[in-house]
């Protein structure tokens, strides 16, 4: 509820809206549901008045809702991931996303990953502002991270499971 609060508060509208969002992905997932519903509510809220966010700005204000109204440590792929879809390449800096750019898979590899991948819900709760709070990079560590992801991003464009599966053992 305070999420949807925030969210309100941001956008400054307060009367003649009642705002509701319903979700099976419990808190703390790890699967970018506060993210997603801070991106649903300022689209709805934005929709309501007959605002027209382009999508970059609703990324920076669903960030805003999660970092400055409610205090959270995140960073902003989830949100990025919620208003864009699809495969994403993001490049970061300390700020946030610095670059989006479009992944375009060949179909018959998002079909393999698909037909290969399996989502399991351990029960185990990691809200990321909790994770990266007790978080410690080493610039080794972090450049390493971000090898891997070049790496699976170029075995995506080149549509090589392998590549792909090589570059996500490397994290």
């Amino acid at each position: 509820m305070r999420l949807l609060e925030q969210a309100l508060a941001l956008t400054g509208i307060g009367d003649g809206v009642r705002l509701r969002i319903e979700t099976d992905v419990v808190p703390g997932a790890g699967l970018g549901g506060s993210a997603s519903a801070a991106v649903a509510a300022l689209a709805a809220l934005g929709a309501s008045v007959g605002a027209d966010l382009d999508a970059d700005a609703l990324v920076r204000e669903a960030v805003c809702v999660e970092r400055d109204g409610l205090c959270l440590a995140c960073g902003s792929q989830d949100q990025a991931f919620a208003v864009h879809g699809g495969l994403l390449d993001l490049r970061f800096d300390e700020r946030g996303v610095t670059s989006r750019a479009a992944v375009a898979a060949p179909p018959e590899l998002r079909r393999a990953l698909e037909a290969g991948m399996m989502l399991v819900d351990t029960g185990r709760r990691r809200v990321s502002s909790d994770v990266l709070g007790r978080a410690r990079f080493s610039e080794v560590a972090t450049a390493e991270l971000v090898a891997a992801a070049g790496d699976v991003v170029r075995g995506l464009e080149a549509g090589s499971l392998p590549e792909v599966l090589a570059g996500m053992r490397r994290s």
